[in-house]
């Protein structure tokens, strides 16, 4: 007999106002009920809802056969990050404190930057908060982006460990803003998705671009000698630096860009970026 669904994402924070963590928990997938007891989901909601906090859903996004959907009540810094199936099953249900930094926040970049890729990509983490974008909490990479391709939720086609099934490897990358090749990496292999990764250089290939107003970005996770940019040279806006790749610390093929007040990514502090659009987790870009 198909679920009779209960809680819909529309209706989650509504159920969750009224105390009815009942219906929630019932919509709870039988794996999870399995690692989490209705007591448990019940004190955890208690504590969440204790305040009366305003919910605002800020994304949603297809993730293979799961709808992400994600809530922010910016007063009291809480976030909500759940995962729905087709047929209403929640899959994952995360309750997690957010932080916020005001005075970085509020600062953009000098320059105008356009993002490194040309055709329709995926924001998957991007935005002024750590339920947004997973490298909000590190200084280094605060307002950093990672793109990948997403097609009806999927980023690949065939095998999952194939770098080349993958729509946005092998893709070209330009340079975000006119300026001077500071840095180049592109010796090191890609590796498998979802299996393999490089801690010890956790940028792989990448380039350094120095812009003007001391300003420099970072384009990571090239492919392997794909990199068409030497040090010293100048390059324009939208110029190619090389195509996207799976080298370095990372999960499966995309971009990661990023502009910071140093050419140092481990020391300098990254920059919100000023650009024609500001997307979020979730968000298509089209360039």
């Amino acid at each position: 007999m198909k679920k009779t669904v209960n809680v819909t994402p529309s209706h989650f924070i509504e159920n969750l106002q009224k105390k009815d963590y009942r219906s929630i928990y019932e919509q709870l997938s039988v794996n999870y009920q399995g690692e989490l007891s209705y007591e448990a989901l019940e004190a955890i909601c208690e504590e969440v809802m204790k305040d009366h906090p305003t919910f605002e859903l800020v994304s949603r996004m297809a993730l293979q056969e799961f709808m992400e959907h994600q809530w922010l009540a910016k007063e009291e810094r809480l976030g909500i990050r759940a995962w729905f199936t087709e047929d209403g099953r929640i899959h994952f249900l995360h309750f997690m404190p957010v932080s916020m930094n005001a005075n970085s926040d509020n600062v953009l970049t000098a320059n105008t930057y356009q993002f490194p890729f040309k055709g329709e990509w995926m924001t998957f983490w991007g935005g002024q908060n750590e339920i947004l974008n997973y490298h909000y909490p590190f200084e280094s990479q605060r307002y950093a982006y990672d793109f990948d391709v997403n097609r009806n939720g999927f980023t690949f086609d065939g095998a999952p460990d194939q770098n080349e099934n993958y729509y946005a490897f092998g893709k070209e990358v330009f340079a975000p803003c006119k300026g001077k090749v500071e840095a180049v990496v592109s010796n090191q292999k890609d590796v498998t998705p979802g299996t393999v990764t490089n801690e010890t250089e956790p940028f792989g290939n990448y380039v350094i671009l120095a812009h003007e107003h001391d300003e420099y970005s970072l384009i990571c996770h090239l492919k392997e000698n794909s990199i068409t940019v030497r040090e010293g040279d100048r390059v324009e806006q939208g110029a190619l630096l090389g195509q996207c790749g799976n080298s370095g610390h990372t999960s499966e093929p995309h971009i990661h860009f990023q502009v910071m007040n140093g050419r140092d990514p481990y020391s300098a502090v990254s920059i919100r970026i000023k650009s024609e659009k500001e997307p979020v987790r979730g968000t298509f870009v089209c360039v």
